[in-house]
């Protein structure tokens, strides 16, 4: 087995961006809104995945199209369903190494719910040419911003 694949993996929980890309992005939200409690899906944050309980309902919305969330300038309940992703992962769940052809996998520690969030893709940010020059098994995706 080449354990290389493994020798060389570092978790990290947050985007490693070298390059600055993320922190010439505007962090400023561009909509808010006045719901009271709990938002619904009319709300202009909503994107129509959450229901209210704050698990996904329309997975071929979530497959296939951004995810807007309720934000620090809203005026609902920071317990509303349409804030998921920005509260974090609710259930633990551990990182294994599968063997060097199938690489990583992740299972959860207890039983999940459908459609609950359990975490964020992270990484390091590299651009294409960095992608190209590298000679391992980095793994390359394209953001849909």
């Amino acid at each position: 087995m080449d354990t290389l694949v493994f020798d060389n993996f570092k978790y990290t929980s947050r985007i490693i961006d070298t390059t600055g890309s993320l922190a010439s992005r505007s962090a400023t939200p561009t909509f808010t809104c006045q719901c009271s409690g709990q938002c619904s899906s009319h709300c202009e944050c909503s994107s129509g995945v959450y229901g209210a309980g704050g698990t996904v309902e329309d997975i071929e919305r979530l497959m296939w199209e951004p995810v807007r969330e309720c934000n620090e300038n809203c005026e609902c309940a920071l317990w509303c369903g349409n804030r998921v992703a920005q509260k974090g992962p609710m259930f633990p769940v551990e990182i294994f190494a599968r063997d060097p052809w199938c690489g990583w996998g992740v299972r959860g520690s207890v039983d999940i719910p459908f459609g609950t969030f359990i975490g964020e893709y992270t990484g390091e940010l590299i651009d294409d040419e960095e992608a190209t020059a590298r000679h391992d098994s980095t793994f390359l995706l394209r953001p849909v911003w």
